[in-house]
């Protein structure tokens, strides 16, 4: 083999190691964009994702709250099961203690109450003697007016 043979099975083989770095720089630049590609979802992905935790922690907020309204109503029911035991207790006082007290104030009352008809009757007794008396201050004093007018009469009848 001859120099020129050499430099020629040389060139072939450096263009086609040329050919192969082509290919290998085209699959390189597939590669590339693909990655791009790759990248760009990833980056919608990740925005996905915060837009998921954002309303993740909406909903673990309505969830609290929700959670914090069934204990308020759990003791609104704890409550409302209690009512009919409070409301026998209250019962049973009205009936035991109130009850009888209320009569006690009841019979005072009934003692009051004839002792102010009492009054009231001597009141009445009172404004009725009241009456009289001013009716009879009347009848003296025209009595007098008439005697002093009487009186009078009479010294002129006398004096003439």
């Amino acid at each position: 083999m001859n120099t020129e043979q050499m430099l020629e099975v040389i060139l072939q083989k450096i263009n086609s190691m040329d050919t192969r770095m082509e290919n290998v720089e085209n699959k390189i630049d597939s590669l590339d964009a693909r990655m791009d590609s790759l990248d760009a979802r990833m980056d919608s992905l990740d925005a996905r994702m915060d837009s998921l935790d954002a309303r993740m922690d909406s909903l673990d907020a309505r969830m609290d709250s929700l959670d914090a309204r069934m204990d308020s109503m759990d003791v609104r029911v704890k409550f409302l099961e209690s009512l009919p035991q409070q409301m026998k207790e209250i019962q049973l006082t009205l009936e035991n203690e109130i009850s009888k007290k209320i009569d006690i104030i009841a019979e005072g009352h009934l003692d009051l109450s004839r002792k102010l008809d009492e009054a009231l009757e001597f009141q009445k007794e009172k404004e009725m003697i009241l009456l009289r008396v001013t009716s009879l201050e009347g009848d003296v004093q025209r009595i007098s007016v008439e005697y002093v007018g009487v009186s009078q009469k009479e010294k002129r009848r006398r004096a003439k």
